[in-house]
């Protein structure tokens, strides 16, 4: 108890989290954005360069939209999630 009451009696708590995002929440999801466009070029590779000549550069290309599409999406829940957190964060002792 004795080490809650420290921490609260330092700084705002709400201001700590606020540096934390804004330090560390921008890095990791532009990560997230480059690291699944790499996976989706990775696995999708012989469909976008066409390597058996039956067509699936199309649908090589439509697959990397989806990953990129769903790291987005993850994204957009993660930010959602972070802020409904700081909204309802009250720190009471």
């Amino acid at each position: 108890m004795n080490t809650l009451t420290t921490f609260a009696q330092q700084g705002d708590v709400r201001g700590e989290l606020n540096t934390l995002l804004s330090d560390y929440a921008l890095p990791i999801v532009i990560a997230i954005l480059v690291l699944s466009v790499v996976t989706g070029l990775i696995t999708n590779m012989d469909k976008i360069i066409d390597k058996n000549g039956d067509g699936s550069r199309k649908e090589g290309i439509i697959n990397v939209i989806w990953y990129l599409a769903y790291a987005i999406l993850f994204c957009l829940v993660v930010a959602g999630v972070i802020t409904l957190l700081n909204s309802k964060f009250t720190l009471q002792i």
